[in-house]
């Protein structure tokens, strides 16, 4: 892997981490400043809810089904062109679901 390879990289992470950043910072405005029927803004305990819902078995399953076989992939790799070609592959965020 040259560094140009490396640095291309390294910049799809960022971009697709960022992505990610600002939809998760929208989520949380959006929550917290949702009109509701009775007048008031925001849903009640939504952080609570949410990490609730993150920290679910359901959840966890759900996660380690999608992601264990990347980490299969990673792990198997036998060189650094291996890597490269599966992070090719990773869809950016907001992307494929």
């Amino acid at each position: 892997m040259t560094f140009n390879d490396a640095k291309r990289i390294a910049i799809f992470l960022l971009q697709n981490y960022e992505a990610a950043w600002k939809e998760n910072l929208s989520l949380r405005a959006l929550l917290a400043t949702v009109p509701m029927s009775d007048g008031t803004k925001g849903i009640p305990e939504w952080e609570k809810r949410a990490k609730q819902l993150v920290e679910s078995a359901k959840t966890q399953d759900l996660a380690h089904a999608r992601f264990s076989p990347l980490y299969r992939l990673v792990e198997k790799a036998q060189q650094d062109s291996d890597l490269l070609e599966l992070l090719r592959k990773v869809p950016p965020a907001g992307g494929i679901q």
